[in-house]
């Protein structure tokens, strides 16, 4: 008996061992969790860090929002999305904006300022009336990071140092619409993630985020006779209006963007500045209908993280006002 009554202890302290650490790891994961969502302006996560981030903001903001994946990096590192509507998921006539950030992994502003509007959208879609739209007539998608390889090793490439936003098919280059649609032999998974989900979705306007300068840089990024010179000219694209008004709104709603000196109004034709070919934004809008422009938000390519608040202030008039516009303020797609 004595025994018996021994091993009977035991097992009491056992379990009431066992169930301090499953309660103790839980409010480490609270803790934790906490810790990201507020860290998002004080710091750049880690791929992991964010993937956790997004389990915890749609945890808490699930009335509005749902986290998915459009594929694997090269490296099988989950790209995820968040999506934010009155009913995410939902099938719905309402039109789909999307916000790509971190497609050079040495540009990570995006994997700051996408995240935070996420969190601003939750916080206030019941009080500020920009919010409130977004979150009630459209379906506005979010991807922090196109290239979580490169990020992580803080390179402009992706795990096998190729340039992303070279790696689409370009209508200078691939001149047949249907041919358009399908990637190149040597496309990468980044790319063929990005391209079926954006065909698949449908998206009314797109908006892709970069460092390296201060301007909204809108298409045509190539010119007809595949030229790489630097001659000042523009190649306006059918839809010139339209892309210019889209520009100019980021610009005039961003703090210093349409106060530059080396851009007018801070704005740019794509082909103007310097010719591309292969990018994102070009493919966008003649093999998916998408209006899409591309916003280059700091000199310096990786900004400090002392400078994340600032940056936030920054944007995020012109983060709020340009999908409303796009999607919702009459702006179409004509070519």
């Amino acid at each position: 008996m004595p025994c018996t009554s021994s091993k009977a202890s035991q097992l009491n302290l056992l379990t009431v061992w066992l169930l301090w650490l499953v309660c103790l790891n839980q409010t480490y994961k609270v803790a934790y969790a906490k810790q990201l969502s507020e860290d998002l302006l004080k710091r750049y996560l880690s791929n992991e860090e964010l993937a956790a981030w997004s389990t915890e903001f749609t945890a808490k903001c699930s009335h509005i929002a749902r986290a998915y994946s459009v594929g694997k990096s090269s490296a099988g590192v989950q790209i995820w999305v968040i999506e934010i509507s009155d009913r995410p998921g939902a099938a719905e006539a309402e039109p789909h904006f999307k916000y790509v950030a971190n497609m050079h992994g040495n540009e990570p502003s995006g994997r700051v300022l996408l995240p935070q509007l996420a969190e601003w959208l939750c916080a206030n879609h019941k009080t500020d009336q920009r919010a409130k739209r977004l979150v009630d007539d459209m379906h506005l998608h979010i991807m922090p990071t196109m290239n979580p390889d490169g990020f992580a090793r803080q390179m402009r490439g992706n795990v096998r140092d190729v340039d992303l936003n070279r790696n689409f098919p370009d209508p200078i280059e691939v001149p047949n619409p249907a041919a358009m649609q399908q990637p190149l032999p040597a496309a990468q998974s980044e790319t063929v993630a990005m391209m079926k989900w954006t065909l698949e979705v449908g998206f009314a306007a797109s908006a892709n985020l970069h460092e390296g300068a201060v301007v909204a840089n809108y298409p045509f990024d190539g010119f007809i006779d595949h030229s790489h010179q630097v001659n000042g000219s523009r190649h306006p694209a059918p839809d010139d209006a339209t892309f210019v008004y889209l520009a100019k709104l980021y610009a005039a709603k961003h703090k210093t963007m349409s106060k530059s000196v080396e851009f007018k109004d801070g704005i740019v034709n794509g082909a103007q500045w310097y010719p591309v070919y292969g990018g994102m934004q070009d493919w966008n809008y003649v093999a998916a209908d998408c209006l899409s422009i591309t916003l280059e938000l700091s000199d310096n390519k990786w900004r400090p993280e002392s400078d994340l608040q600032l940056l936030w202030q920054e944007n995020i008039d012109a983060l709020l006002a340009l999908p409303l516009a796009a999607a919702l303020g009459g702006a179409w797609c004509r070519h």
